[in-house]
């Protein structure tokens, strides 16, 4: 029997940056193709947000199945540390106490869009003040 690698060499590791959010099509079997479309168009931008902390977007429906009340929850949460890094700081006294902040979140409705701003921007804009919110208050 062969073993196949499951790794691929062309793959790149993002270390540092963390951007969770289900592939379009989960999205649009979840809330709809349009929600889909712009969650799209928002994942370049939240994973270049994503450089110190951990961006989560979960698509969620409504549960009366009413498609206005289908929307994204976001939340900011930290970048956990391996176990070398947490090695390295008790080692050094270099380890910082605990957080204050776990994380931070909100909830983005699909109907929020605008003509001034496309969902994708109400996305991103959240995101970004989730961020700056997080890393103010988790110092």
């Amino acid at each position: 029997m062969k073993i196949k690698s499951i790794c691929n060499s062309n793959s790149k590791s993002s270390f540092g940056m963390s951007l969770n959010m289900p592939p379009k099509n989960l999205i649009a079997r979840k809330i709809g193709n349009y929600a889909a479309s712009e969650a799209e168009n928002a994942r370049k931008p939240l994973s270049e947000l994503a450089k110190d902390v951990n961006i989560h977007v979960f698509p969620r429906s409504s549960l009366i199945k009413d498609v206005t009340c289908n929307n994204f929850d976001i939340y900011v949460t930290a970048i956990p540390k391996t176990p070398k890094e947490k090695f390295l700081a008790k080692l050094f006294g270099t380890e910082k106490k605990p957080q204050k902040v776990k994380h931070t979140n909100r909830r983005v409705y699909v109907d929020k869009a605008t003509s001034k701003e496309t969902l994708a921007d109400v996305i991103v804009k959240t995101a970004d003040k989730l961020k700056k919110d997080f890393l103010k208050y988790s110092k």
